[in-house]
């Protein structure tokens, strides 16, 4: 069908489309085409036909719609896409009874790094390990910087037990890269938590909670090697064991 019949199939007087062009030198543009019938119960009907360039405020929109959905600093999504991201899962899991799973990652001595050699080499750290996870996760897997040094994914049709193994091998990449900075050496290491998003969790303020309960639980729990599974009073989580939280050294 073409634009012209697409726009005057329906019954209403004015229906406005947007058309993206491109033209051989691949640039875009955003043509808004809007149609008027005009008298349409006489004999003399017709329509009016206006074309408009909305390139710029389409790109303006684009742009506000990524700054309010992205890490300025990483490029991730940031804390407000994946609460969206995780209120998505649940609902998910209600109508399809597909059982996702969230991760938290704390990265640990970016304090240190900080402090020693001042903010450029800590945002440095972050971007390093943003790719670093882009690299080691899946395409339909939903990265996101939580704040600070903290990050989470939302794996979308995954069990915790399957989501454990892709943890694993974070944790491990994460634990053989070597941060330097004007001279200076520094080991990367980082906490895992793992809970489910079912019908268990409840709500997205449970999941978001347990979440930002995860590096409380490092702190307090951190010296116990034998301890492998947490269970707080909202979220059945999993903790990654064998590793350092926190800051601790």
């Amino acid at each position: 069908m073409d634009v012209y019949n697409l726009l005057i199939e329906e019954d209403s007087l004015t229906r406005t489309i947007n058309l993206n062009l491109i033209s051989t030198d691949k640039t875009n543009t955003i043509l808004e085409v809007k149609v008027t019938r005009v008298n349409p119960l006489s004999e003399q009907s017709g329509q009016v036909i206006v074309l408009r360039d909305v390139s710029l405020e389409q790109e303006l929109t684009d742009e506000l719609t990524y700054q309010a959905t992205h890490d300025n600093l990483t490029g991730l999504y940031n804390r407000m896409a994946f609460e969206n991201q995780v209120k998505t899962a649940l609902v998910d899991n209600i109508s399809n009874h597909r059982e996702h799973t969230a991760l938290y990652l704390d990265l640990d001595h970016f304090k240190l790094v900080n402090d020693t050699c001042g903010h450029a080499a800590g945002d440095e750290l972050l971007k390093i390990v943003s790719g670093i996870l882009r690299t080691e996760l899946r395409d339909q897997d939903f990265l996101a910087r939580l704040g600070g040094d903290e990050f989470g994914v939302l794996f979308w049709g995954m069990l915790v037990s399957s989501a454990r193994e892709i943890a694993e091998r974070l944790l491990n990449t994460i634990r053989n890269f070597r941060f330097e900075w004007e001279g200076k050496i520094f080991d990367t290491r980082a906490c895992i938590d793992l809970s489910k998003v079912n019908t268990e969790t409840g709500t997205l303020k449970n999941v978001m909670m347990a979440v930002d309960l995860a590096c409380l639980r490092f702190m307090q729990h951190w010296n116990r090697t034998d301890m492998n599974y947490f269970f707080s009073q909202f979220v059945p989580c999993l903790i990654i064991p064998n590793c350092n939280p926190c800051g601790k050294s």
